[in-house]
């Protein structure tokens, strides 16, 4: 165990670029926390097969580029805050993701207004092992990754391209998928409800 500790300490101590570390979240968000997203879509999608395909391919770039650059602007401007706020998100993301897979729930206004209101001794009754082992392996490990990964945070116009960049291709891909207007018009709810980690932090700022 101590040895494990040892070689992850080392791990951690690699510096990586803004940029990569970034790119590192981005993707562990995706295909961590986002897999019920993507399997409503292309449930619940009217699109021929290579529609759908099209249509897949364009979330991910934009969830993707957009998760990026959300992540480069927090680690870049708040520093060991933005460490820690990308720590916290992971461990909620993990816990939302449990109970999207685990009751079918949607993680609308609803949801997190109910998630207030309930006193302890009634979500008690959902706590399990499995819940705990599923937020140490999708929510802790990556926490700790986010709170200990030596990073070179690098010099603002570096923050200026790619924040510009990534705004660029978002802007392409959404008037790419125009027509998509109706889809997810229809869908809003269940769409943003199984977003993460976006959500639970608009539907918490609708709340309050």
């Amino acid at each position: 165990m101590i040895g494990l500790l040892r070689n992850l300490k080392k791990f951690f101590q690699r510096p990586v670029s803004l940029f990569a570390f970034s790119c590192i979240v981005s993707i562990g968000t995706l295909l961590l926390y986002n897999i019920p997203f993507f399997r409503f879509v292309i449930d619940n999608s009217n699109e021929s097969p290579l529609g759908v395909v099209w249509l897949m391919v364009s979330l991910v770039v934009i969830m993707l580029v957009l998760n990026f650059m959300m992540t480069y602007l927090t680690m870049f401007c708040l520093r060991i805050v933005g460490r820690m706020i990308m720590a916290i998100l992971s461990v909620i993301n993990a816990t939302a993701v449990y109970f999207i897979l685990t009751y079918n729930v949607i993680i609308d206004s609803t949801t997190i207004e109910n998630v207030f209101n309930t006193r302890y001794s009634e979500a008690s009754g959902f706590f399990s092992w499995s819940l705990w082992l599923f937020i140490f392996v999708f929510g802790i490990l990556p926490a700790l990754f986010c709170l200990f990964q030596s990073v070179v945070i690098g010099k603002i116009k570096k923050l200026g391209i790619y924040c510009g960049s990534s705004l660029a291709v978002v802007l392409v891909v959404a008037l790419l998928n125009i027509n998509q207007t109706l889809f997810i018009s229809q869908h809003d709810t269940e769409l943003g409800g199984l977003l993460q980690p976006w959500s639970y932090i608009v539907n918490t700022c609708r709340v309050f």
